[in-house]
């Protein structure tokens, strides 16, 4: 982590910083939320919860042993429509109601051990225990449907970078949006609803386990 704290204070190249995430994005959730948002996050962030509506709602938790992988899926209200715009995962763009991001954390057999042994053989008191270590020292990768989410390159260089969930399939675009946020050609930044949802994980620990057990605990 500190390589990664080091690249976002001095003017690493492009090429070490993909060499430092190649085995993971070494990014927790504390270090997302402390250097990822550009000003620009900021600023609408403040003014979601200031003239907007918020609301982040965890929908479901998915374990997937295969990927060593455990997925937060969450509903996210619109700030301002009660209608918008969103993409799927093939870039193609439709109407919803609200948001869905999804929040990712990766070597989970590290910190929880296998899935029939966390269900098997640890009480709820010690499921809940290391599933909050997780939340605190776990990596993530992150994706949204928002439109911003593409439009605004987070999508195209989470990709490159090592911290979008799944591939970028959409436009590539030419760096307009990082010079924005961060004054750089290839940057890390995230948007104001992943800035919500990463401040509520540590606080639905509780909730994400219990989903889990309602999920995969026979």
């Amino acid at each position: 982590m500190a390589k990664f704290k080091q690249f976002l204070t001095e003017n690493n190249t492009l090429n070490n910083l993909i060499k430092y995430l190649i085995e993971g994005t070494g990014f927790s959730i504390t270090d997302l939320l402390k250097d990822a948002p550009s000003d620009r996050n900021k600023k609408f962030y403040k003014q979601r919860k200031s003239e907007g509506k918020q609301g982040s709602f965890l929908e479901d938790v998915i374990w997937d042993e295969t990927s060593d992988s455990l997925t937060l899926k969450y509903k996210v209200v619109p700030t301002f429509d009660s209608s918008v715009k969103v993409t799927n995962k093939q870039s193609n763009i439709s109407s919803a109601k609200e948001y869905q991001v999804e929040i990712q954390f990766e070597d989970v057999e590290k910190f929880l051990g296998s899935k029939e042994d966390f269900f098997s053989v640890l009480s709820k008191k010690e499921q809940g225990e290391l599933f909050k270590i997780l939340v605190k020292d776990g990596t993530v990768k992150v994706h949204s449907n928002s439109l911003d989410f593409y439009f605004q390159g987070v999508w195209e260089n989470g990709d490159n970078l090592g911290y979008s969930i799944y591939p970028f399939t959409g436009t590539k675009g030419k760096g307009i949006w990082s010079k924005r946020h961060k004054n750089a050609s290839s940057a890390i930044y995230v948007t104001k609803h992943l800035m919500e949802v990463l401040k509520t994980i540590p606080f639905v620990s509780n909730k994400a386990v219990k989903q889990l057990r309602d999920n995969y605990q026979k």
